[in-house]
């Protein structure tokens, strides 16, 4: 495939690979990552080829994010929040 990157198109890849317990994709294009999930653990681990970085998302995370996310949108005007909620 491809992507946008400022106004040109540039080649990108996605790989996925599974097996019992984990997922693992690997994408490349205007930058390269990996993310892995290890079900386990209950982490998705998210990996910055280029920086040299990772941080990791543990389940009980993403739920206190999804929580506050939920209560800062509450304060949103439900017309603003209706024209985001295709997103």
């Amino acid at each position: 495939g491809t992507q946008l990157v400022n106004g040109a198109m540039v080649p990108a890849t996605a790989q996925f690979s599974l097996e019992k317990g984990r997922v693992a994709m690997l994408m490349t294009g205007a930058r390269s990552a990996r993310m892995i999930f290890d079900e386990q653990a209950q982490v998705l681990h998210m990996i910055n080829d280029q920086d040299h970085t990772y941080f990791d998302l543990h389940q009980g995370a993403s739920n206190r994010q999804s929580a506050l996310l939920q209560q800062q949108l509450s304060g949103v005007p439900a017309a603003q929040r209706a024209r985001h909620a295709r997103f």
